[in-house]
């Protein structure tokens, strides 16, 4: 049968079909393969496929690098047909974000090629507003019903801006819809020549396991098997579940927030002395709310970024937050720090008029949390 085929620039039918506006022809073009290993559009030189089977080493967290240049040539292929970029030009924005980025390996695993491209196209939408009004910064936010996808440089005061978009989106969902939040820093910039890391962010609306229950009724209830959703018991192992038990139990027992500071088995990290932070609080209001900005707050405040981080919210009530940290940017004095804030997050949520200015104190450490407890307290 028919099939996609670029011109001596790079080039296929499917751009004169969006140059010249014909989106009927463009949607039937879109359908034919795109043959890309003939023409060599997707070609990796030997250090490149040295370099690939380097960075997914850890089998545990990462695709094989077969399975990775597979989903590149996928991803390639897809944005391909939208029309918009040349083949070589493309093959070298995918090359980079793969490979020179510098995302966490479980991102591609994770993600899937359709939603890689989609966040990739994104990235390169964003890229070109910048450069056109000469600016290093970076950021895109889409939103659907049931999901979103936010990206930022890393820029402290812009991150802020996206935490607040966050929360906003997510306080949308109902008492008895459940979403997970997911956030990956690249190592290095969002373009080769700029200056700032890149920030992801991605959110999914997800519905906890139908078994009759309702989520009114789960508050008192423990079993991760019955309080998770469906999605995430496919997503994480038995021992990654573990983890979340674990933590669950103690939040429920002490009725209170939870943080952990763990050492994370080494098949589930890429470095040696990489750390691990659990917390675990309460969204006793049932708001929806995900105190994104406030951990994020934390962050910023004892100068300390995870390199990736997952959020899960569970219909009894509780909301948790692993973080991933890499050893070269976190110490234990800071690690520790950290989560003496964490702990107190929550407290600072029900009435921000009032402790807005005391959490202040808290995130420039001019005080204690516990100083800042006793302050509202006695207010």
């Amino acid at each position: 049968g028919a099939h996609l085929k670029p011109d001596r620039f790079g080039m296929l039918p499917v751009h004169d079909a969006v140059i010249n506006n014909h989106p009927d022809i463009k949607d039937m073009l879109g359908k034919l393969e795109l043959k890309t290993a003939d023409d060599g559009m997707c070609y990796l030189p030997p250090e490149k496929v040295a370099a690939l089977k380097e960075q997914v080493k850890h089998s545990d967290i990462s695709l094989s690098a077969e399975e990775l240049e597979t989903k590149m040539t996928e991803v390639f292929s897809i944005i391909m047909k939208e029309g918009v970029l040349a083949a070589g030009s493309l093959w070298q924005e995918v090359q980079y974000y793969f490979m020179d980025l510098g995302l966490h390996p479980s991102y591609f695993k994770h993600f899937t090629s359709t939603q890689i491209a989609r966040h990739i196209h994104c990235l390169l939408a964003a890229t070109k507003v910048a450069q056109t009004t000469n600016s290093d910064y970076i950021h895109f936010e889409m939103e659907d019903d049931d999901s979103a996808f936010y990206l930022t440089t890393m820029e402290p005061e812009k991150v802020a801006i996206m935490d607040g978009k966050i929360a906003q989106y997510v306080s949308k969902f109902g008492t008895a819809d459940g979403f997970s939040i997911t956030f990956m820093k690249s190592e290095k910039p969002a373009m080769p020549e700029g200056k700032y890391q890149l920030g992801i962010f991605v959110v999914e609306k997800r519905a906890y396991a139908d078994d009759g229950h309702k989520t009114e009724d789960m508050m008192d209830e423990s079993d991760l098997k019955v309080v998770a959703s469906a999605k995430f018991l496919e997503e994480r192992s038995a021992e990654v579940q573990q983890y979340y038990q674990s933590l669950i139990n103690e939040a429920m027992s002490g009725r209170n927030a939870v943080v952990k500071v763990l050492d994370p088995p080494a098949h589930m990290v890429e470095k040696v002395g990489a750390k691990m932070v659990q917390l675990a609080a309460y969204d006793v209001e049932r708001s929806g709310k995900a105190y994104i900005s406030e951990v994020n707050e934390c962050f910023r405040s004892n100068d300390i970024t995870p390199k990736r981080f997952y959020v899960d919210t569970f219909a009894n009530g509780i909301i948790v937050y692993t973080c991933f940290f890499d050893p070269s940017s976190c110490t234990e004095d800071k690690l520790g720090q950290l989560a003496q804030t964490l702990r107190y997050v929550c407290h600072f949520k029900h009435n921000p008029k009032k402790s807005a200015l005391v959490w202040d104190l808290v995130l420039k450490n001019l005080i204690t949390p516990e100083h800042a407890i006793f302050l509202i307290t006695a207010a």
